[in-house]
């Protein structure tokens, strides 16, 4: 079932709308932040509601040689979030419903995405699902979180399902990353830096080639792998089928390792990670999710984005992902 969607015209209606803003507490007082129009296109602002006064900083692109990048995003830091106290292994995301992120059960919530407007909603083989805008984008062209709906012509239902791939999920996750040809789709398992224990996919704008594209392949029995890259991914062509993807992720799954699928316009690309290292000591601040193995590290600390490097990212990508040597349950069949 092939799906197109002009993602970018609804995004940038949804912008015009003025229904891109968020009022929130954040480390510099209470703030509106937001998306609105300009000559240039979508941009960020975040208005110190005490002053009126716009406080957003510009975002800043650092590219190193080997294709790695590193986004300032301070648009992005000024939201609340809870860092991890520690590195190595994390506890797991509660699962039960009335503990889910997304306050899914619970519209009284003023965080719950029952109160959001969806950017739109659309059918895929296996479910109906739900787009809505990222809170505080770092992509201004458009960052969008996808979950899974019951259709419902009165109000949006949103049945709890724990961030776990089936094989329903991966066929339509496959579906929404041929949707529209200019946005990437991603999805982080529990452990392998999912924000949310709520079946989600998260789909970016993206105009260039990510560092992991840029990698040489080779082949180890019947799957091919990046060679050389410095976080090891499974590679498939972008119009795998379903069947083949999932009898792999059902594999990693069943060991109970993370994972991270990210769908690029060169191929699908999978990374297997190692649990005891889900945050690492290069970067402690959060878990490293498909977006940032492909190849783009984002942060809202200025102290972070001047001081990584190369060496850092490798490094820490080393530890997070496991290579083919450690794939037997794959490799020896």
């Amino acid at each position: 079932m092939q799906t197109n969607i002009d993602l970018t015209a609804a995004w940038n209606s949804y912008i015009a709308k003025g229904l891109m803003k968020n009022v929130f507490a954040s480390s510099a007082g209470k703030i509106e932040a937001g998306m609105r129009p300009s000559p240039n296109g979508p941009e960020q602002y975040v208005i110190d509601l005490a002053t009126g006064q716009n406080i957003c900083e510009p975002p800043q692109l650092k590219h190193f040689a080997n294709g790695m990048e590193i986004l300032f995003d301070p648009f992005g830091g000024l939201k609340p979030y809870i860092p991890p106290t520690k590195s190595g292994k994390q506890d797991e995301l509660p699962s039960a419903a009335a503990a889910c992120v997304f306050a899914c059960q619970d519209p009284a919530n003023p965080l719950s995405l029952l109160k959001r407007t969806p950017l739109l909603q659309t059918k895929f083989t296996n479910h109906e699902w739900l787009a809505f805008p990222n809170v505080t984008p770092w992509e201004p062209r458009g960052l969008l979180l996808w979950v899974p709906t019951t259709p419902n012509e009165t109000s949006i239902t949103l049945p709890h399902q724990s961030q776990i791939l089936t094989h329903a999920a991966v066929e339509d996750f496959l579906e929404i990353s041929l949707a529209n040809e200019n946005f990437i789709t991603f999805f982080n398992s529990l452990n392998g830096a999912a924000s949310a224990n709520h079946l989600h996919f998260q789909s970016c704008y993206l105009n260039r080639k990510m560092a992991v594209e840029l990698a040489k392949q080779t082949q180890k029995v019947k799957y091919t792998f990046t060679d050389g890259y410095c976080a090891p991914a499974l590679v498939w062509p972008k119009n795998i089928d379903a069947d083949t993807l999932w009898e792999v992720i059902a594999k990693i799954q069943q060991t109970g390792k993370p994972l991270n699928l990210i769908a690029l316009s060169s191929g699908i690309y999978l990374f297997v990670r190692n649990r005891d290292n889900e945050i690492v000591d290069e970067f402690p601040g959060r878990g490293l999710g498909a977006i940032n193995l492909a190849g783009m590290m984002i942060t809202g600390d200025k102290s972070y984005f001047t001081r990584v490097n190369e060496n850092t990212i490798a490094s820490a990508f080393a530890k997070t992902t496991l290579n083919p040597t450690n794939l037997d349950f794959l490799l020896k069949e």
